[in-house]
This record gives structure tokens, C-alpha cells and sequence, in this order.
């Protein structure tokens, strides 16, 4: 490990074997027990809150477009890790970290449940397509129930994809789906945020201001 998965200090993406990071990724995710009978307003809240981050990809990208210190990571571990590819990418987004691979000469076949923002990574590729990349397959799934049909030797979640599960049970699907998906010495990479309470509390008035898109 680069830092330990848990603890204060910036993130940093890691890359384990899969039957090391089920532990970790449940204290993560502050797990709540599953609710029975259907589910509770405040989980439809909190659901309806995740998705409206993704709604207009193109405001993502304006958001995240100066963020290149993971995107540079997850490449040079593709090269490393994967040359030959494919890699596989969950919660590919618009392609912020997989389309990078893809210009490395990598093939990425990419997963995310988000029409839009997939609809964005499409329109991106288009725009690279034919200069001698490599190829990026995009699929519309779910990481706690797809199913390939393949294995691969590097597969990656970037940037809280994880913490996008609220519940062990969630949580242990998912690396179940991640285990299926792994060719033989295959590695698995992710980071996620350790929440910092100080950082949280910051900026508690937010200007609305102008996007221009590029």
C-alpha cells in the first residue's frame, strides 16, 4: 500500500487483491444496515442527492476538468499492470480517467448506470476516435450485478465510485462482481475519500456563478 486504506492524509489510490479490501471498504462506507419492507425517505433522499451530481455531464466536466493527479496514477498503472488490456472501468462517468487510458493505446470497456454521463464519455471518444487509440467499449450496468462474460487483469474505480455503495450488503456484491471479473493475478484498483471533519465543514456559503463550457 502506498498509505494505509484507512486514516487521516490525502487520498491515494490503491491496489490490493480483492479478498483484502472487503474489510476496509465496509468501515469506509459507515454502512447502514439494510432496510426491510421497502426503502426509508431518507435513503430515497439521499439516492435522489447522488444522482442530480450526474445529471449534467457536461457541468461534471467543467467541475472536475483541472483534477489530473488520478488520471495520471490510473494510467501509468494500466501500462504498468495492463499493457496488452483490456481494463475495466467502474463508474467510468464521461471518461475522465478511462479515456486517458484508451489514448495510452489501452482498450477500456467501461460500466456506469448513468445514460448521461455515458451519453458525454460517447461524444468525448468521437472526438479522439481514429488517431490510433485504443479501442473503449461502454456498457450501461450496474457494479453490484453485471456480468461480462470475461476477466481482465486490471479493473478500477476512481474516485469514490465505492462510496457510492451505502450498505455492507451493496458492498459485498460489488466485490463479489469485482472477484468474477478478475483474470489470474488480476488487480484491483480504487480510492476513495477518508471524510476529514475540518475539510467538511468549510465553506458552508456557496457563490452561484456562471459555467461556460468549452
Amino acid at each position: 500500500l502506498a498509505r494505509r486504506v484507512l486514516g487521516s492524509g490525502p487520498r491515494v489510490p490503491v491496489h490490493l487483491p480483492v479478498v483484502e479490501v472487503a474489510a476496509a471498504l465496509r468501515s469506509v462506507s459507515h454502512a447502514r444496515s439494510e432496510a426491510k419492507g421497502g426503502a426509508r425517505s431518507g435513503d430515497r433522499d439521499l439516492l435522489a442527492g447522488t444522482r442530480a451530481h450526474y445529471e449534467d455531464a457536461r457541468l461534471y466536466d467543467q467541475t472536475y476538468r483541472r483534477r489530473r493527479a488520478d488520471v495520471r496514477y490510473y494510467v501509468a498503472l494500466a501500462e504498468r499492470s495492463a499493457p496488452r488490456g483490456p481494463v475495466r472501468e467502474g463508474g467510468f462517468g464521461t471518461g475522465r480517467v478511462g479515456l486517458a487510458i484508451a489514448r495510452a493505446g489501452i482498450d477500456v470497456i467501461g460500466i456506469d448506470p448513468s445514460a448521461a454521463m455515458l451519453a458525454r464519455a460517447r461524444e468525448r471518444w468521437r472526438a479522439l476516435a481514429g488517431r490510433g487509440h485504443g479501442a473503449v467499449t461502454l456498457r450501461r450496468a450496474d457494479v453490484r450485478t453485471m456480468a461480462l462474460g470475461r476477466r481482465f487483469p486490471l479493473i478500477i474505480s476512481p474516485f469514490n465510485v465505492l462510496q457510492h455503495l451505502y450498505t455492507a450488503g451493496d458492498v459485498g456484491r460489488a466485490l463479489d462482481r469485482i472477484r468474477a471479473h478478475l483474470g489470474p493475478r488480476g488487480r484491483f484498483a480504487f480510492d476513495v475519500l477518508h471524510p476529514d471533519v475540518e475539510v467538511l465543514s468549510r465553506n458552508r456559503r456557496y457563490r452561484v456563478g456562471h459555467v461556460s463550457y468549452d
